[in-house]
This record gives structure tokens, C-alpha cells and sequence, in this order.
């Protein structure tokens, strides 16, 4: 018989390893056999802790989602006619190309806060 020297726990001579704390057996007879340290393999069922966003990188995601709805909406949703006619107007063709601009330029400038602050926030 041997036994495992951490625990006490007795196994059949076949058994190298306690199957509790992973100690080498000694010989049940042997009491001068100091325990050994566990042979642990190494963890890799470890989560890693949640990183929180900077603000920075929040309020890109919300600049690169503002620019893409501005975008789709003076694309498709901005009418260029005055209301009950067929005739367009210049002005209003002036502001849909202003407001589809400044969507491009929002949704830009979000992506540029998402990527060069994104880069050094993972880098630390």
C-alpha cells in the first residue's frame, strides 16, 4: 500500500499520484520521506479581469454611430423638393450636402478617437 504523505490518504501500489492534491505516494512503511510539492499543471481556465473602456473610446463608438445614422439619413431620408411639389430646391440640396459632410467628418472623428486611443489604452 502506499499513501499519499499531504493528505493520508491510502491508494494500491499500481498508483504513482494522489488523485486529491497531485503528491507523489510513498511507501506506507517509509516515514522519513518528506512531502514533496504538488505537481500542478499550470492554469489556463483563467478569466482576465474586464477592461472598462475610456470614455474616450465610448464616445467614439457614439460619434462613428452618429455619423453613420446622419449619413443614411441625408442620404436616403432628406427630401430636396418643397413640400406638396416636384421642384427642388437649391437650398435644401445645399443643406442635405452640408449635413451629409458633417455626418462623414462626425463619423471620422470617431473612428480616429476609437482607433489611436483604443491602440494606447491595450498597450499598457
Amino acid at each position: 500500500m502506499k499513501k499519499c504523505p499531504y493528505c493520508g490518504k491510502k491508494y494500491s501500489d499500481e498508483v504513482a499520484l494522489c488523485e486529491l492534491d497531485h503528491y507523489r505516494l510513498v511507501d506506507d512503511d517509509d516515514p522519513a520521506v518528506v512531502p514533496a510539492p504538488p505537481e500542478t499543471e499550470p492554469e489556463t481556465n483563467r478569466s482576465q479581469p474586464a477592461v472598462k473602456p475610456s470614455s474616450d473610446v465610448v464616445l467614439g463608438w457614439f460619434l462613428i454611430w452618429a455619423g453613420i445614422i446622419g449619413t443614411l439619413y441625408f442620404t436616403f431620408g432628406f427630401s430636396t423638393s418643397l413640400p406638396g411639389s416636384d421642384v427642388v430646391n437649391l437650398d435644401r440640396q445645399q443643406n442635405r450636402l452640408f449635413g451629409f459632410l458633417e455626418s462623414q467628418v462626425t463619423f471620422l472623428a470617431g473612428l480616429l478617437m476609437v482607433l489611436i486611443r483604443g491602440r494606447t489604452t491595450r498597450s499598457k
